[in-house]
């Protein structure tokens, strides 16, 4: 399965690089994820920026952005 997510889509790493995850305590394998490229990167930043002159996250007040970023909080501790 694609590991990144670029412009609301989940894609692979352009060129295909996959890397290793490891506990830092006893170095077990976690898992193995797509590694980004310097294109992918550049992929991502020109998405963001598309996303932010597009008004939908920049258009936002303060307390709304605020009340987003608490509700990403409160799924990622569930």
């Amino acid at each position: 399965m694609p590991e990144l997510f670029i412009g609301g889509r989940w894609c692979g790493s352009v060129g295909g690089g996959r890397r290793e995850v490891r506990c830092p305590a006893d170095n077990t394998l976690v898992g193995v994820v797509d590694e980004g490229t310097e294109v992918d990167t550049g992929a991502a930043i020109a998405a963001a920026r598309e996303a932010f002159d597009r008004g939908s996250w920049s258009g936002l007040s303060v307390g709304e952005r605020g009340a987003v970023l608490a509700r990403v909080a409160d799924l990622l501790v569930r």
